[in-house]
Parts: structure tokens; sequence; C-alpha cells
């Protein structure tokens, strides 16, 4: 089973791909675990403690189950 990405490991990355140039460069993520459907990463993080609409978000969020501790989630898109 694949697990989401942490904030450390998508920091370490970003700082890569920075370093070989592509600081300005747009970010795109996926919808599904196969790459089957992109889409620009419009806003960036905020912790699901401080979502307003947290439930909502929730209820829509199929890959909760690999979380041991769902305060600890950072949501994008």
């Amino acid at each position: 089973m694949n697990k989401p990405v942490t904030v450390n490991q998508l920091l370490k990355n970003l700082k890569e791909l920075k370093a070989k140039g592509y600081g300005d460069a747009p970010i795109f993520i996926t919808d599904d675990e196969e790459g089957n459907g992109y889409h620009g990463l419009w806003y960036l993080g905020e912790p699901a403690v401080d979502l307003d609409m947290r439930e909502e978000v929730e209820a829509s969020n199929s890959d909760l189950f690999c979380l041991e501790n769902k305060d600890m989630a950072v949501y994008m898109g």
C-alpha cells in the first residue's frame, strides 16, 4: 500500500527541484495513485486541525484510513 508523502519528503524533493532550476515551475498533482488525472496545486498546505470545513473534507477523503492520527494531516489542493 502506498502512503501519502510527508511534509519532510515534499520539502526535500522541492529543494532538489529548485536547485535544478525548477523554482518557478507550476506544480500539478494527481487525483489518484496511478496518475490518471492531474490538476494544478492551487493553495498551500493547511493542517487538518485548522480546516473550517474539516468534517466535510474528511468525509470526501478516502485515503484517511492509512493515518494513525488524522490531526497530523495537511491538506493542499
